[in-house]
Formats: structure tokens, C-alpha cells, sequence
């Protein structure tokens, strides 16, 4: 028996029925019900200005910003956006904006910074160069005459390959079925198991990321799907 309503497609949490007329609103993440097909992930139609893979970026972007996030109460915020500059310290690396993938996935205009001198993105720090503790702990300034140092100690110092150099992965078990092992935090990876791709998101239930389901609800289905068919995995039989 078909059921009498349909999941909001995009937070998971509001029920569209028969009974809501022509295009009603979710509550609470402003998705207006079009009716199109889920799988025409990357089309936009209808009524709705982004298909439904960008939505969904944008309403995890809000709830990063704000986990009590509520469309009924907020509305659509304006987003943070970078205007476009050159480095300030080094002059060697261009700020551009955003793409509306890296800001809807939650990268904010503070988390960009100079491959070279290792500067974060802050508007406000190059208008008052004497800013401490912004984007950046160190001021304007102050950053300035350590770029200078680092340069004449290292005249091929870069601050990214120093950093890759540092980098250490961190592998961890496959948070829903425990059978798979990322070889990285937030990897992207999927778990031939179980299918939950590694979006980070499983320590924030609420927060829809790259899965059809939020953590606990996608945790729930595959248990679901282990009581029926112990044998089940995912990359065999797909989502029963």
C-alpha cells in the first residue's frame, strides 16, 4: 500500500500529502514540492531556483551556520561570499569567489587561503591592518614581517607543500555497519557494506550531507535492511 504522503526530498523531516494543494512549502528547510523526479538530481524545475543536489548543499550549509536552522523562522540567509583580491602579504595568489558547491558544502570565505604565504581569506583584517585574532590570530601587519622572515630563512617556502608534508590521514570505521575502514576523515569514500558515503556528517544526526538520509535514519534503514537479509550488502544487492 502506497503511503498517503511524500518525505520532503531535501531535509527528510516534513510529510507533503494530497491534502496540501498545488506546490506547498517544507517548513523547515523551504523546499517547494514540484513533484519531480528525485533522480533528476542535477535539473532545475519548477518553481525551485536550484535542483535538488544544490538545495541540498544549501540547507546543510545553513544548518552548519545554524543548527536550529528553520526556513519558517529564518527565511534564506544571505551567504558569506569572498571579493575577489590579490594576497595582501605575498601578492602571489588571487582570491576569487566561491563556487556555490564549495559554500553550499560549507566552506566559508575564512576557510580559503594563499597557497604560498599560508594567509586566510579576512575582509576585515585588510582594512584595519593592526586586526588580531580574525580569520587570522596574527594582524595584517604582524603577518607581514613573518612572511618577510620565513621568505629570507626560505626563499622557496611554500606554505601549502609544508603543510601536505605535515599531514597525517586519520582512518576510521565505517560508522553505520562498523565493516569498512576509510582510509580518511571525510574521504568521500563509499562503504561497499552498507553504502553510507563518508561526508563527515554522522557526528551531526540532523545534518543531510552527501546521502539520501541523514546519520540516524540512514543507520536505522541498513539495520533494517540486515533483519530481513543478514546477507545483505550494499555494493551486491544495492538499497532493497
Amino acid at each position: 500500500m502506497k503511503e498517503p504522503y511524500t518525505l520532503c526530498p531535501i531535509c527528510g523531516q516534513h510529510k507533503f500529502s494530497s491534502e496540501d494543494g498545488d506546490y506547498p512549502v517544507c517548513p523547515h528547510c523551504g523546499w517547494i514540492h514540484d513533484f519531480v523526479d528525485e533522480n533528476e538530481s542535477n535539473s532545475i524545475h519548477g518553481p525551485n531556483k536550484l535542483p535538488i543536489s544544490q538545495f541540498k548543499l544549501r540547507y546543510n550549509y545553513y544548518l552548519r551556520k545554524n543548527p536550529l536552522y528553520h526556513w519558517a523562522h529564518d527565511g534564506f540567509p544571505d551567504i558569506d561570499q569572498i571579493e575577489p583580491m590579490e594576497c595582501p602579504i605575498c601578492g602571489k595568489y588571487k582570491f576569487e569567489e566561491l563556487t556555490l558547491d564549495d559554500l553550499y558544502c560549507g566552506e566559508s570565505p575564512a576557510d580559503v587561503f594563499c597557497p604560498d604565504c599560508g594567509w586566510h581569506y579576512d575582509l576585515a583584517q585588510t582594512k584595519n591592518p593592526d586586526l588580531k585574532n580574525g580569520a587570522n590570530t596574527k594582524s595584517l601587519n604582524e603577518y607581514r614581517i613573518w612572511y618577510a622572515e620565513t621568505i629570507k630563512n626560505n626563499p622557496n617556502y611554500s606554505y601549502f607543500e609544508s603543510r601536505t608534508d605535515e599531514y597525517v590521514p586519520s582512518p576510521h570505521i565505517c560508522p553505520v555497519c562498523g565493516r569498512y575502514k576509510f582510509e580518511d576523515t571525510c574521504c568521500f569514500d563509499i562503504c561497499p557494506w552498507c553504502g553510507w558515503e563518508d561526508d563527515g556528517t554522522e557526528n551531526d544526526t540532523d545534518i543531510l550531507g552527501a546521502n539520501d538520509l541523514r546519520f540516524s535514519l540512514y543507520k536505522k534503514r541498513y539495520n533494517d535492511y540486515i533483519a530481513k537479509n543478514p546477507k545483505y550488502r550494499w555494493d551486491k544487492n544495492g538499497k532493497p
